[in-house]
């Protein structure tokens, strides 16, 4: 049954991951697996055979999020977008009542300034103009900016709230990156190989500055958790308050359907979305950080 929970709670935060605007890392809050992540990632290469034990499901579940995003919920945004959203922004807020308690916030006023932090760091990613969508150029330049760009997503990914997608967006790195991703995975599949060099060199460097990114950052927050516990989680919660909040922004087109049918259905997963990161949230332990 565990092994069921982690993969579902995997393909969710893979698939989190690659819409712009949601966050892997709220999705791993939501679901009650954000500090046993934090700590799988910072001391992999101290007890890799127990993480790996403890983790595979929950991995595994992220690679099947990531492919199911590539094509089917690029196809449910598509053509159910607005039902889509909603039902991602239920999870986000399902978690938030977890995310509080963690918080501890009750009579201390400092607590509230870094839930209103995280408020602010999310609104202010709404005035970050995107760029256009860039070439794949094979050159050293390209090479060291696509290195950076994993790093930064990657840290974005593993930071509750911010969208490591969104990160890609930005910078003109999204429809290049799926698209390339999409080629690779096409090609494999069907056994056709030719071709596939470009997009599998892109992948890897990406893939190498995903890695730093994650371990670097996975390394300092688990260090914040260990000191600054309840601050970490207060500045969390003003990241999942104004999540939702960010997306429709973000998607104000959507808003404009009059479609009645639409809005019923959305609604209703709104609620069941809710429902279920509530859930997932209360049932799911707290795990401290090793100490080590």
């Amino acid at each position: 049954m565990n092994i069921i929970k982690d993969m579902t709670k995997g393909i969710m935060l893979g698939t989190a991951n690659i819409i712009p605007g949601f966050s892997g890392g709220t999705m791993a809050v939501v679901f009650g697996v954000y500090e046993r992540l934090i700590d799988a990632i910072s001391h992999f290469f101290e007890r890799p055979i127990i993480i790996i034990k403890d983790m595979w499901a929950l991995g595994l579940g992220i690679i099947i999020g990531l492919a199911l995003a590539v094509f089917g919920v690029s196809l449910l945004l598509e053509h159910y977008p607005l039902e889509t959203l909603l039902l991602f922004i239920g999870l986000i807020i399902g978690g938030i009542p977890k995310t509080g308690l963690e918080a501890n916030l009750k009579g201390n006023t400092f607590k509230w300034l870094y839930l209103a932090l995280g408020s602010l760091v999310i609104l202010a990613l709404l005035f970050i103009p995107t760029s256009e969508t860039l070439k794949i150029e094979l050159n050293l330049f390209f090479i060291i900016l696509l290195l950076l760009i994993g790093m930064m997503a990657s840290s974005s990914m593993v930071i509750p709230g911010v969208s490591g997608s969104l990160i890609l967006l930005v910078f003109g790195f999204y429809e290049l990156l799926v698209h390339t991703l999409t080629i690779f995975i096409k090609g494999f599949l069907s056994f056709n190989l030719t071709g596939l060099l470009e997009p599998f060199t892109v992948l890897m460097v990406f893939g190498i500055g995903v890695l730093v990114g994650i371990v670097l950052t996975a390394k300092l927050i688990e260090q914040l958790m260990l000191t600054h516990k309840s601050y970490v989680y207060s500045f969390i919660t003003g990241l999942l308050i104004m999540s939702p909040l960010a997306i429709l922004l973000k998607s104000t087109h959507l808003l404009d359907d009059l479609n009645v049918i639409k809005w019923v259905i959305g609604i209703t997963l709104l609620i069941v979305g809710t429902v279920i990161g509530y859930k997932f949230g209360q049932k799911e332990a707290v795990i401290e950080p090793t100490k080590v």
